[in-house]
C-alpha cells in the first residue's frame, strides 16, 4: 500500500519533502535530462518522494521520463515517482492516460476529482488497482482563484475520495482552514500532500502541524542556485 510505504519511508530518513522535478523555463531543453539527474543527486537524500508533472513530460518526452525514471529508480529502488498529470476527462480516456503512465513507471497518479466517479475518474482508479499503484485526487488547489470554485465543493469531493478508497488527496498550503478541515474530513485513512510551499507562500511546519502528512515544493528548490540551503532554510521557518 502506497500510504505505507511513504510512512515508513518518512520514518527512515526523517523527511515529507516531495520535490516536484518540472523545468527551468530559461535553460535550454536540451540540458533539461541533465540539470534534473544533478538536481537529484543534490537532494535525493532529503526526499520523500519525487514528482513529475507536464512541464517535464511535454520537455523531453516519453521516452526521455522513463529514462529519468530509471535513473532515480537505479539510485534509489524505493524513491516513489509521483506523476501529477491532474487527469480530468471521461472514463476510457482516464484508463489509457493511468495505462501509459504506469507503463513508464510511475508509482501513483493525481488527478482531479471534480470529474466525478461514475463516466470519470472510476475507470482511473480501477486501472491504478489493477496495476498495483496510487491514486490521488486534487481536492483544492493552491492558486487564489482555487476558492471561487472549490469552496462549495472540497467537502462532498473529500467525502467522495474516502467512500471510493483514494489513498491520497492534495490539498492547499495556502489556504490553513481547508487542511484543517480535511483532515478533520479523513483522519488517518487518507494521506494528505500539501501544494503552494515557499514560492506561493505556504510553510511546512505550520502545514504539518494543521494535518498535512507530506509538503510538495518545486520552484522554491529547483529554480535556486543552492537548493539544498533554501530546502534547509524552508524546514527552519
Amino acid at each position: 500500500m502506497f500510504q505505507k510505504i511513504l510512512y515508513e519511508r518518512s520514518k527512515k530518513i526523517n523527511s515529507k519533502i516531495i520535490l516536484a522535478l518540472d523545468v527551468d523555463p530559461n535553460l535550454d531543453p536540451s540540458k533539461t535530462f541533465s540539470w534534473c539527474k544533478n538536481l537529484i543527486d543534490i537532494l535525493e537524500s532529503n526526499l520523500l518522494a519525487i514528482k513529475i508533472g507536464y512541464p517535464l513530460l511535454l520537455t523531453q518526452g516519453l521516452s526521455e521520463t522513463k529514462k529519468l525514471i530509471n535513473y532515480i529508480k537505479n539510485k534509489d529502488p524505493n524513491m516513489p515517482i509521483i506523476g501529477d498529470f491532474k487527469v480530468a476527462d471521461i472514463d476510457i480516456t482516464n484508463q489509457i492516460i493511468a495505462d501509459k503512465l504506469s507503463d513508464i513507471g510511475f508509482d501513483a497518479i493525481i488527478f482531479h476529482l471534480f470529474v466525478g466517479l461514475t463516466g470519470g475518474y472510476e475507470s482511473l482508479i480501477k486501472t491504478l488497482h489493477e496495476r498495483k499503484k496510487a491514486s490521488i485526487g486534487v481536492v483544492y488547489m493552491s492558486h487564489p482563484g482555487a476558492e471561487k470554485i472549490y469552496e462549495k465543493i472540497y467537502q462532498s469531493l473529500t467525502i467522495d475520495a474516502v467512500k471510493n478508497q483514494i489513498q491520497g488527496l492534495v490539498v492547499p498550503a495556502t489556504n490553513p482552514k481547508i487542511i484543517s478541515n480535511i483532515k478533520k474530513l479523513v483522519g488517518n485513512d487518507v494521506f494528505l500532500l500539501a501544494t503552494g510551499i515557499g514560492t506561493q507562500g505556504g510553510n511546512i511546519n505550520k502545514t504539518i502541524e494543521l494535518g498535512a502528512d507530506y509538503v510538495i515544493i518545486g520552484r522554491s528548490l529547483y529554480l535556486s542556485k543552492d537548493p539544498l540551503k533554501s530546502l534547509k532554510n524552508l524546514q527552519s521557518n
